[in-house]
C-alpha cells in the first residue's frame, strides 16, 4: 500500500487531461520524446561585425531581443555566445549581452599582423571551432550565426547538409555576397536587418 505522501506526489505530476493510469515511467518516456522533438538553438554572435553593420546600439539591442522572441516561439535557446575582441570589453552592449540576454562572453585576443593589431582572425577562429564542436557533440537542431563574414559560408553549407537548420543574421552593410549564393538551399536561411 502506498503512503499518502507518495500518492499526493504522483497526483501533482499529472497534468490536466492526463490519465492517472499512465505510469510514471510511461509519462517520463513521453516527456522525453516530446523534448527530443523540440527545436534547440545555439546562437553565435560576431559582436564587432554585427554591431558595426547596424545603424545604432539601439538597433543592435532591438534585433537581438526580436531574435530571441522568435526563437522561443518554436523552441529553446540552449546556449548563446558572443565573440568579442579584447579591446572592446568596456562597451555598454557587452553588459546587455551578458546580464540581460545571458550570452557567454568569449574574449578574443588581438593578433599582430605586419605591425598592426587585428581582431578579426581570432574571433573567426574561435567561433568556427565552437561551431564545429557543437555540430558534432550536441543535440542542437538549429544554428544561428550572427555575422556577415564570408569565412563561415563553407561551415554553413556543411551544417545544412547534415540536416540541421542554419540562420545567418546580418546587417545589410555587412552581408558578404557569398551568402547570397546559398539562398534557396535546404536548411539555410539568410536574413538581413
Amino acid at each position: 500500500m502506498e503512503s499518502s505522501i507518495l500518492t499526493n506526489l504522483k497526483a501533482l505530476e499529472i497534468a490536466p487531461g492526463e490519465s492517472t493510469n499512465e505510469s510514471l515511467q510511461e509519462r517520463e518516456r513521453r516527456k522525453y520524446q516530446e523534448r527530443r522533438k523540440q527545436r534547440r538553438f545555439y546562437i553565435f554572435l560576431d559582436y564587432s561585425n554585427f554591431l558595426g553593420a547596424l545603424e545604432s546600439e539601439e538597433q543592435f539591442f532591438e534585433e537581438l531581443k526580436n531574435l530571441e522572441n522568435e526563437i522561443v516561439k518554436v523552441g529553446t535557446i540552449e546556449f548563446a555566445s558572443a565573440y568579442i575582441p579584447s579591446n572592446r570589453f568596456n562597451e555598454a552592449p557587452i553588459m546587455f549581452l551578458s546580464n540581460v540576454l545571458d550570452y557567454e562572453i568569449i574574449g578574443c585576443s588581438l593578433q599582430t599582423s605586419g605591425g598592426v593589431l587585428k581582431n578579426a582572425d581570432t574571433v573567426d577562429m574561435k567561433m568556427e571551432r565552437k561551431i564545429w564542436a557543437m555540430m558534432f557533440n550536441s543535440n542542437v537542431t538549429d544554428f544561428v550565426i550572427i555575422t556577415g563574414d564570408a569565412d563561415f559560408q563553407p561551415g554553413t553549407v556543411w551544417i545544412g547538409r547534415h540536416q540541421k537548420k542554419v540562420l545567418i543574421l546580418s546587417g545589410k552593410r555587412a552581408l558578404s555576397t557569398r551568402y547570397r549564393q546559398l539562398e534557396g538551399l535546404d536548411n539555410i536561411t539568410i536574413k538581413e536587418v
